[in-house]
């Protein structure tokens, strides 16, 4: 596929706004190209165009797109076709549709939400086969796939899935991440394309998932020949995937060319300045820099501690042997079962620091986040919130919303999409009566400020917001109940690395400055070791090691930690 001079427009309100511009790029078959750049760089809209999947309000203004109709497919004798190129932008919507098909797919970023709730994982690949073999059929000039490429059992062992039987017959939620991002896998390799677009496919998978994804997935394009579009803002991912990267910014190619020679030897200061504010060892305990919006690198100053902190801390969190159980389905005259989810777990907090929690999918990170803020009841142990009893399940919602308030991953699933920002924040305040009537507008507007926010944003809704001032909407909210403690859960883990950069120096001169409890939870060991005190490393259950920071990262004891760092250190010595 060959893309030259790539122009894209929206119109809104009669107002014009280009926001891609003559973007040009060249993918070969059994090679990877990478596009890498802060959220708004037009990477998923690039992705889009290539689909012929762009929005109504979108216009394309100028360029070419070719696609090489015979190259890439396998004949009976296994040798490659050669054909004409055909113009994708100039070709009308039934012809795009069945191309589109047929020879291309799309892995996106949180399987969880792309595959359907409701529907068992067998029922959902196989009516991915039959579409394919209905297109096959009806259009048998589309070329044929293949009676393998419908094989779903040996898809799903060329994915590396096991105990498939177990996996066609559950539903996603009772899947992995690993698992679910699997089978999408699978499901984009029904029919054999030609074309695979992966947008940011690991970024909510834990490190040891994570590698094993990504080497799965260079094996399926370098055995199959496919092309693959790589979309991703983590550059120690794109070094090990990517033949070719293209850095975008603001719709304007910054740079072009092989991986080797972007990521070694950058021509563009912002490319450098992408690649120096990514995380390491080194920087924790000082202010990240962040991208200004003129491409280059800015460290702000930290807000001051508050006095006092230094010093001994009363305990602010503790948890003592709690355990957590799922029941699991039985006969109806059977005895019921359990499945242990947190067995005897041992934790603490001091107040005014940050404890990191850690650990692979599946762990009970999230289940111990969940039982804080009582979505999730605990079986046995004890739970203390500034030296009082705490039982989440069974304290007054408005209670235990004063107490201790939740961090999500995803901003664009929490915040409600038909709420203002000042009306999303407003209610907080309404509802808990921390404010009189008359001093709430003022009550927003200095939360919005104490997150860096404009004061004329209260106008706004959700979507008119980029990914990182959303997540500053959802700090701002969960501060608005003035809680004593905030859980962190993967708050961090969606957004590229200079708004991690933003939010993450944010998170530290809140906790400075209000003299806040972090929980932070993280797949993500590097990111945890630089916001934490202490880290805890959760592993099937249980917490399998406890200590300070910097003393877990010197001095691993237990072989699972020391295999989270392994696996951290070699992304990090890989792209340095």
């Amino acid at each position: 596929m060959c893309v030259e001079g790539l122009g894209i427009e929206f119109e809104q309100n009669s107002e014009k706004k280009s926001v891609l511009h003559d973007l040009s790029l060249q993918l070969d078959c059994g090679s990877i190209l990478a596009i890498v750049g802060e959220s708004g760089s037009g990477k998923s809209l690039t992705s889009l165009a290539v689909m012929g999947l762009l929005p109504p309000s979108a216009r394309v203004t100028s360029g070419r797109m070719e696609w090489n109709v015979g190259v890439g497919t396998l004949s009976e004798n296994n040798a490659r076709k050669e054909a004409d190129t055909v113009e994708l932008l100039g070709m009308d919507a039934e012809r795009r549709r069945l191309l589109r098909a047929r020879s291309m797919s799309m892995v996106f970023q949180e399987p969880m939400t792309a595959l359907n709730p409701t529907m068992k994982c067998g029922r959902q690949i196989m009516e991915r086969v039959l579409v394919m073999k209905s297109i096959q059929s009806t259009h048998p000039e589309q070329g044929g796939s293949g009676s393998e490429s419908f094989d779903v059992g040996r898809l799903l062992e060329e994915v590396e899935l096991t105990e498939t039987d177990r996996i066609l017959n559950s539903y996603p939620h009772q899947l992995s991440g690993g698992q679910r991002q699997r089978l999408m896998l699978a499901m984009a390799l029904v029919g054999n394309p030609r074309l695979m677009i992966a947008d940011e496919p690991t970024t909510a998978l834990d490190a040891r998932v994570q590698a094993s994804l990504l080497l799965l997935l260079n094996r399926l394009v370098r055995s199959r020949g496919l092309s693959m579009l790589l979309i991703s803002h983590d550059l120690g991912l794109v070094d090990r995937m990517a033949d070719d990267i293209l850095v975008l910014r603001k719709g304007k190619t910054m740079e072009y060319g092989p991986a080797k020679e972007v990521l070694r030897l950058p021509r563009s200061h912002y490319t450098s300045a992408l690649l120096a504010s990514r995380l390491d060892p080194s920087k924790k305990g000082t202010a990240l820099a962040v991208l200004t919006d003129d491409g280059i690198l800015s460290t702000p100053q930290l807000s001051p501690k508050r006095p006092g902190l230094n010093g001994e801390s009363p305990l602010m969190l503790e948890i003592n042997r709690l355990t957590v159980r799922y029941p699991l389905p039985s006969p109806v005259f059977g005895a019921r079962t359990y499945r242990i989810v947190l067995e005897s777990i041992d934790l603490s907090i001091m107040k005014g620091r940050t404890l990191g929690l850690v650990g692979e999918s599946g762990s009970g990170k999230s289940t111990l986040s969940r039982v804080l803020v009582g979505l999730i009841p605990q079986w046995d142990g004890e739970i203390r919130l500034n030296g009082q009893p705490y039982h989440p399940i069974r304290a007054q919602h408005l209670h235990r919303a004063r107490q201790v308030q939740m961090i999500f991953q995803d901003p664009y699933s929490s915040l409600n999409p038909s709420q203002k920002i000042g009306e999303i924040l407003s209610e907080v305040v309404q509802v808990h009566r921390l404010r009189p009537p008359n001093a709430i507008k003022g009550r927003v507007g200095e939360l919005l400020q104490s997150v860096g926010i404009d004061e004329e944003f209260v106008h706004r809704y959700p979507t008119q917001l980029s990914g990182g001032q959303r997540q500053r909407v959802v700090i701002a909210r969960a501060l608005a109940a003035e809680p004593r403690l905030l859980v962190c859960d993967e708050s961090v883990s969606s957004l590229d690395v200079s708004v991690q950069a933003q939010v993450l120096n944010l998170l530290k001169s809140l906790q400075d400055t209000l003299n806040l409890t972090y929980l932070f939870i993280s797949h993500d060991l590097s990111v945890v070791y630089h916001m934490s005190d202490e880290i805890a490393v959760l592993h099937q259950g249980r917490i399998v090691e406890m200590k300070k920071a910097t003393d877990l990262y010197a001095n691993p004891e237990h072989p699972y930690t020391r295999l989270l760092l392994e696996s951290t250190n070699k992304q990090v010595n890989k792209s340095a």
